[in-house]
C-alpha cells in the first residue's frame, strides 16, 4: 500500500477539514505510514466520497480513497479492496423497528436480514 500510494501521481480522498471519516482516517493512516508529506503533495481533497471516485473514473487522480460502497456505485473495476487490516476502518449499521412497525418495515428488515440481502449487501461493497 505504502509503494502504491507514493507512486501514484494524484491521490483523490474526502475532506478530513469537512468532517469526512474517510479522509480524517486516511490522514492519519499516511502519518503512521510516515508518508504524509509526500502524499499530501499530490492529494486531490474532495467534498465528498462520490466526488472523489468522479476524479477516479474522469483520470484526475491515479487513486481514490473512499468508502467500499461508494467505489461499487462508481465503478465495480475499480474497487481494489479494502486497505490492510491494521488500518482498516469499519462502521456497524444496525437496524431496529417497533413491534408494531408497518407490514412493509418488517418486510424490508427481514430481507436485509436475509441470506439474499446479506448477499445484495457483500456485492455492494458492504462487509
Amino acid at each position: 500500500m505504502k509503494a502504491a500510494l507514493l507512486s501514484a501521481r494524484r491521490i483523490a480522498f474526502s475532506d478530513p477539514a469537512r468532517g469526512a471519516t474517510v479522509g480524517t482516517h486516511f490522514v492519519k493512516v499516511i502519518e503512521a505510514l510516515g508518508i504524509k508529506e509526500q502524499v499530501m503533495q499530490k492529494a486531490i481533497v474532495a467534498p465528498d466520497g462520490v466526488e472523489t471516485m468522479r476524479l477516479v473514473v474522469e483520470k484526475k487522480a491515479d487513486l481514490g480513497v473512499s468508502q467500499m460502497s461508494e467505489i461499487v456505485q462508481a465503478s465495480r473495476d475499480a474497487l481494489v479492496g479494502p486497505f490492510p487490516k491494521e488500518f482498516d476502518l469499519s462502521t456497524t449499521f444496525a437496524l431496529w423497528h417497533r413491534t408494531d412497525v408497518s407490514p412493509a418495515a418488517r418486510n424490508f428488515a427481514a430481507m436485509l436480514t436475509s441470506t439474499a440481502g446479506h448477499e445484495k449487501l457483500t456485492a455492494e461493497g458492504f462487509r
